[in-house]
């Protein structure tokens, strides 16, 4: 395990001295709601932040616009008049009552608004890198809450984004569990992860982090679908996902444990406390603590001696420092410290399988087994002032994550280094316009030790964007200049179009270009061969696209909301790879034909005190002429949630059905095992293979629900039980996860190997947890 990092250690020492002396004041707090309490104060906004919307319901509950079902907010003509900067929050508020109005402020300002009880209209900066009321964005965003993720019975980012319409988690192996995010049909490679707007997953990261980054920290999340390299530079291709993590808005801790009948432990602190008036009058400090411990067992569920759930233990450590020396400037200084490791295959603790191996024969329970030991760390700093009508951002960070792995008996060391650095300007010009100018810099190093290839990237990019605001109407208009050091200069433009003909209706429409350059570790799925592998890189264009989305949002009724999306993404020179026989050469090339999918979703939302319903559904056509697609995606799927809340009780049912996925294009022929009592028969086609069971063309039908119920005790105790797969299916009842790929049907089986992971890997799971705050 590597050492303390000094700066979670300084801020430790800092929370440990601080907390005791800490007054109720809050500090400003220009990036929305963090770790809250419904009995206590909010704190005032900064000038720059949007004004509390005349809405009691919550986030996840909003019409598609944002605005609560139960509300009808103003459309783009009512607020076009308020004098409100095109690209910035809406100035004039929604008033709770005429005599506590706020004064009109000049053209371009947001006056400060009064403190209310009542929870802030959401806001969201991911779509067009500034601060607007999710309403009146011109590129549609989704947001996660904190209260939904509960209700989805979340621990982790992976979990929050299961259940939602045209989002797939998908898992790639079946004894590692590698993870990734699909939206909209699109592979996972194609989406980029954000953490509070800056890029710090890649390649090791996005495989093996996202299970470790729990709830507990996370604000919110924000989802974009489409390409998105306008703003957000590489990997936004098929859209993105940005992890808000929590601000120190006021004093408040919160231990939450929870105990599962498999026999996995989940614990998380939150530790939230603020300082006003810290070096003068004016001047404010705010820090917030995380912790997170988590474990769960392997499971195998067929009984066939390999596990389909992995062992997982991890460890997170972080803190977010806020700092407003003076009414102005925003300082963050964040660090987090990950450490976590799995096991999966063979059924044995860790140590027992590791050293049931021998090296001549290559048999025993290591040689079915993957093994993954992970330490990152994440340290950055934000800067953000605010002139009298513009502002300006600075962000600076630095990642770096190790991954030490055993895969079947071949040793593999991976280390990753991210340096990001981005600076961006918001000026609006009048009432009318705003523009949004920066210039980013990422760097990317991969060291492998089993890998003979260099990977050492250098991103530098130039964008700009700027919004016109006409009426009903608004108008983003924008490009990017990237260079790339490897594959040379590209350009991306982005354009989008909102338009609110009613109070009740906004349509939204957007062409986006996204590009994307390959790595190594993640196109080969982490692969290993004995003696290391060359990797032969013939591509010499990035990954490119050319997406259209438009979508429609309703208010069919004050407590009825529709939304409805349409898509399509083509990508140009996509990434292909070959290997020669013995798998010591890799070549990694562009293919030539183009790689399309096509999307149409719709979601439904219904709020019926004391009831919030929420029922979508997507269909997607794929169009792989390129041969790239290493994912089965399903054609179509269905996800819904009910929630009910009365008193101290709460109850939140939430799931998903899921359709066909052809299995024949991921991994072509194949044949099942044979049951054998000593797994390493397994090893052996001959006497491993069933040559009378193939494996499934498709996946069945499925479907999962998950059921929680919470009760408040007493102020600062909740209790909590949680049943997770209420169905009890799992991919294992239809078909394992191990195979013997085979060249064609009644061909001769190679190696035994692991299957594409459609369904649950877990059956019907119980929890019981609590949750103390103070």
């Amino acid at each position: 395990m590597r050492s303390l990092n000094p700066l979670s250690f300084v801020l430790g020492v800092i929370f440990l001295f601080a907390i005791p002396a800490l007054p109720a004041s809050a500090a400003p707090s220009p990036q929305g709601t963090a770790v809250v309490e419904d009995e206590e104060e909010e704190a005032p906004p900064p000038a720059d932040a949007p004004p509390p919307a005349d809405s009691k319901s919550d986030p996840e509950a909003r019409g598609p616009d944002g605005e609560a079902p139960g509300k009808k907010g103003k459309s783009a003509a009512d607020q076009a008049g308020s004098g409100a900067a095109a690209g910035g929050a809406s100035e004039k508020a929604p008033q709770k009552a005429p005599e506590k109005a706020p004064e009109k402020a000049p053209a371009g300002k947001t006056p400060k608004a009064a403190p209310t009880d009542e929870p802030s209209e959401e806001v969201v900066v991911t779509g067009t890198k500034t601060r607007r009321l999710i309403k009146d964005t011109p590129v549609r965003t989704e947001v996660i809450s904190q209260k939904r993720m509960e209700g989805k019975v979340a621990k982790n980012v992976a979990q929050a984004l299961e259940n939602e319409t045209g989002v797939t988690v998908e898992v790639s192996c079946g004894i590692c569990n590698a993870t990734a995010i699909s939206l909209s049909g699109m592979p996972s490679r194609y989406t980029l992860t954000l953490v509070d707007g800056m890029p710090l997953y890649s390649s090791l990261g996005t495989t093996y982090g996202l299970f470790g980054v729990p709830t507990a920290l996370i604000d919110r999340l924000e989802i974009i679908k489409g390409p998105a390299s306008a703003l957000h530079g590489t990997d936004a291709i098929g859209g993105i996902v940005n992890i808000i993590t929590k601000k120190p808005v006021k004093d408040f801790h919160a231990f939450d444990v929870r105990y599962g009948s498999i026999h996995s432990l989940d614990m998380n602190l939150v530790s939230s406390s603020r300082r006003q008036n810290l070096f003068g009058q004016g001047t404010s400090a705010g820090l917030i603590i995380f912790g997170s411990l988590a474990r769960s067992p392997k499971l195998d569920r067929d009984g066939d001696g390999v596990s389909e759930q992995v062992m997982q233990e991890s460890a997170l450590l972080g803190a977010n420092l806020y700092f407003y020396p003076m009414k102005n400037l925003e300082l963050m200084l964040r660090t987090t410290m990950l450490t976590a490791q799995l096991q999966g295959g063979s059924m044995g603790a860790l140590l027992e399988v590791m050293n049931d191996y021998d090296p001549v024969t290559g048999q025993g329970l290591r040689s079915l087994a993957e093994t993954v030991l992970t330490h990152r760390t994440e340290n950055a700093l934000q800067m953000k002032y605010y002139f009298d009508k513009a502002s300006l951002e600075l962000q600076l960070a630095h990642v770096f994550h190790k991954q030490d792995s055993d895969y079947e008996g071949e040793y593999y060391l991976g280390r990753q280094h991210i340096f990001h650095g981005a600076l961006q300007l918001h000026l609006p010009f009048g009432k009318r316009y705003s523009l949004v100018a920066g210039t980013s810099y990422r760097k990317e190093l991969l060291w492998e030790n089993l890998a003979r290839a260099e990977y050492d990237y250098d991103n530098l990019g130039v964008y700009a964007e700027g919004a016109l605001r006409l009426g009903k109407w608004e108008w983003l208009h924008g490009a990017r200049f990237n260079y790339h050091n490897e594959f040379g200069s590209v350009v991306t433009p982005r354009t989008a179009l909102r338009f609110s003909p009613t109070k009740d209706l906004v349509l939204r429409g957007s062409v986006g270009t996204g590009f994307r350059a390959p790595t190594t570790f993640y196109e080969y799925f982490h692969g290993v061969h004995p003696g290391g592998y060359t990797i032969d890189m013939q591509a010499d264009e990035p990954e490119q696209s050319v997406g259209v989305h438009l979508s429609a949002g309703w208010q069919l009724h004050k407590s009825i909301a529709l939304t409805m999306e349409a898509a399509q993404n083509v990508v140009s020179h996509a990434i292909g790879l070959t290997q020669n026989n013995d798998g010591t050469v890799v070549t990694v090339f562009n293919a030539g034909e183009q790689f399309r999918v096509r999307s149409l979703e719709g979601k439904l939302e219904l709020h019926l005190h004391p009831f919030e319903v929420q029922v979508g559904g997507s269909a997607v056509q794929i169009d792989d002429d390129a041969g790239v697609m290493s994912m089965a995606q399903p054609t179509l799927s269905f996800t819904g949630s009910v929630s009910w809340r009365r008193g101290p009780w709460s109850l939140d049912l939430s799931g998903r059905l899921v359709g066909p996925a052809d299995l024949r294009k991921v991994y072509g022929f194949a044949y099942n095992p044979n049951t054998v009592e000593d797994p390493d028969d397994l090893l052996d086609p001959e006497t491993g293979a069933n040559l009378g069971s193939l494996k499934r063309a498709k996946s069945p039908w499925w479907g999962l629900a998950n059921l929680r119920a919470k009760y408040k005790v007493v102020d600062g105790l909740e209790l909590y039980g949680e049943i997770e797969n209420l169905l009890d299916f799992h991919q294992s009842d239809v078909e394992g996860n191990l195979m013997f790929p085979t060249c064609c049907q009644g061909g001769e089986p190679g190696p035994i190997n692991v299957t594409y992971l459609w369904g649950p890997l877990k059956g019907r799971t119980f929890y019981l947890g609590a949750k103390f705050t103070y």
